[in-house]
């Protein structure tokens, strides 16, 4: 049987302590329905047995991250299924980070553009929401999910990330905090507040976390933000899903839908041994077909690319991993790989680019399609997260959003996105100085790297790798 407790109980990484014993609870009841002889039957007592120590595993796990946390496990188990529910229905960094450019400085928030904190930059159903908000909030996120400050990003990307959080993070929120309170909930209650405390304090606790936050000007009031930006958002999907169920037959359907998701390709596995010879010379001919004969005699495959391949995964006895039909290799290589059916097959001698080739085929995994019970309750989550991120979305046409920062004239909000981003004035003016800026420095640099006396390598008689 599977390893891995969570694919065992067929949940996701996020699952929250409830869903843990829903899903076994699920599993055992479908259990006994296959094996109406309950503990008579071996087979039902093994994966009984599975289902339970998967539980108890994951369990385990919570009370370990709540101990290392600081928190409780109530208020652990209640913050993983509000960053479960919070996942699709608010998604504030769009851009990843690794693709977003560093600079050299690790400056405050608030630097560059909307640098006033009290300016304010939008209001929902009447509640101002102020500069600094977006600010602070943006920073802590940056940092707290992503380890990077926000000060240390470039203009573009900072201002972007800022209206992020403010279009897809504050604005939702402001408007389920409008909703609860129409209906006279919108203040949270004692335990609600209490939860909230319990995570800001842990946040707090951790020295260097404290430390970033006091150096980067970000103040508890955002972090305080962030975690009361989950209970709302919680409460809602909840409202939400008790109306308006997910069901089976919904589940069901999206499976049916879809089922090209829950498909897993054959795949092969296969090492080689290459000698290297883009001429195709007889002589290397020879070469890799005394090898094949070696190999096809019986000896070991891997010790001879270790022995003889050009290749850089000679030193791993020529493995290249796992592999589909579709695949990264050149076309006569991948389709002499493809065309080995059985383990330990070996091809004939294969001619590309490169040079001669011998492929061994050293495993195999047919195709496969995960069965809907297996990912029932993944599909069921996804679509509650969907449901309540449009009902989120539909609050605004009962609830007047108005922005008092430059809006993207096809959408109405700030630009979310780089190629909206470049027509707000205030963002250009700021990304125009700063790239002077850059040009000054470079200009600096250059002059004094001109007036620096030279290295002893760089003088005459000096040696240089290149050219040896």
């Amino acid at each position: 049987m599977e390893n891995n407790p969570h694919k065992i109980l067929g949940i996701s990484q996020r699952a929250s302590v409830k869903d843990i014993k829903t899903a076994y609870k699920r599993r055992l009841k479908r259990l006994r329905e296959e094996y109406p002889d309950g503990d008579q039957n071996d087979e039902f007592r093994s994966k009984a047995a599975a289902y339970a120590k998967a539980k108890e595993d994951l369990l385990r796990e919570i009370k370990h991250a709540a101990e290392l946390k600081g928190l409780s496990e109530e208020t652990y188990a209640k913050q993983k299924k509000q960053n479960r529910l919070f996942a699709v229905l608010v998604i504030v960094i769009i851009a990843a980070i690794a693709s977003i450019p560093i600079l050299s400085y690790n400056g405050v928030i608030g630097t560059g553009a909307n640098a006033n904190r009290g300016k304010v930059v939008a209001k929902i159903g009447g509640t101002e929401i102020k500069q600094g908000l977006v600010d602070g909030l943006a920073a802590y996120m940056t940092y707290s999910n992503y380890g990077q400050l926000l000060g240390s990003y470039e203009t573009a990307n900072r201002e972007l990330m800022k209206n992020q959080t403010l279009v897809t993070a504050i604005v939702p929120t402001e408007l389920i905090r409008a909703h609860f309170k129409a209906a006279g909930e919108g203040k949270l209650d004692k335990e609600e507040r209490s939860a909230v405390r319990e995570s800001v304090d842990a946040a707090y606790a951790d020295a260097t976390m404290r430390q970033t936050l006091a150096e980067q000007g970000i103040p508890r009031t955002a972090v305080q933000y962030y975690y009361e930006m989950q209970v709302y958002m919680t409460k809602f999907s909840e409202e939400v899903l008790a109306a308006d169920p997910v069901t089976d037959e919904e589940a069901q359907a999206y499976y049916d839908e879809n089922e090209s998701y829950f498909n897993t390709p054959e795949q092969k596995t296969a090492s080689h041994i290459l000698i290297k010879d883009p001429d195709h010379t007889p002589e290397k001919l020879a070469e890799i077909e005394d090898i094949l004969a070696k190999a096809k005699a019986g000896e070991d495959f891997a010790e001879l690319a270790k022995e003889y391949s050009e290749d850089t995964s000679a030193e791993s006895g020529g493995d290249l991993g796992s592999f589909g039909e579709v695949n990264n290799f050149v076309p006569e290589f991948s389709e002499a790989a493809w065309a080995l059916q059985n383990v330990d097959d070996i091809s004939d001698v294969v001619e590309t680019e490169f040079g001669y080739h011998i492929i061994k085929l050293t495993g195999k995994t047919d195709a496969s399609t995960t069965p809907l019970e297996d990912v029932r309750d993944s599909i069921v989550t996804y679509l509650e997260q969907e449901r309540s991120g449009a009902a989120a979305e539909a609050l605004k046409d009962e609830i007047p959003v108005e922005y008092y920062v430059y809006v993207d004239p096809e959408t109405g909000e700030p630009p979310i996105t780089s190629a909206a981003l470049q027509a707000d004035p205030e963002v250009a003016a700021a990304m125009a100085a700063e790239e002077a800026l850059k040009a000054v420095s470079e200009a600096v640099n250059g002059i004094s790297s001109e007036e620096a006396p030279a290295s002893p390598e760089s003088e005459e008689g000096g040696t240089n790798d290149a050219d040896q």
